[in-house]
């Protein structure tokens, strides 16, 4: 809860989508931005500075591929071209300064797939 920044980053079969920093400390107002319960590490912040992220969770899993990363991003802070134009296969990353790197993939048919959202489960 008040480690080293993550850096979030997305690409398709193009290349590099869209890349954005989430903070590994500080404060939401009046609260710390990230809370830690027994199995997970939660951030949280409405306004989405500075990069446009404004919720993650980081699930422990103990049973290799049980692991798990929520992240919710919105906002003009947010600088991503419209979701519908992304090609197949979609790779995300999300890296720590430390240089561990955790990686999804995504192929095509997604579950929901258009300008504005793109869910999945990772392959």
């Amino acid at each position: 809860t008040a480690g080293d920044d993550l850096a979030l980053c997305v690409y398709d079969a193009t290349g590099l989508v869209t890349s954005a920093t989430i903070p590994g400390n500080g404060t939401c107002g009046t609260q710390p931005c990230w809370r830690a319960t027994t199995s997970t590490f939660n951030y949280k912040r409405r306004d989405g500075a500075p990069e446009g992220i404004v919720a993650m969770q980081l699930k422990e899993g103990l049973v290799p591929g049980k692991a798990r990363i929520v992240l919710k991003a919105k906002g003009e802070q947010l600088l991503v071209p419209p979701l519908g134009d992304l090609t197949s296969p979609v790779t995300v990353q999300l890296r720590t300064a430390t240089g561990a790197c955790f990686e999804a993939v995504y192929s095509a048919p997604f579950r929901k797939h258009d300008a504005r959202a793109l869910q999945d489960k990772a392959d």
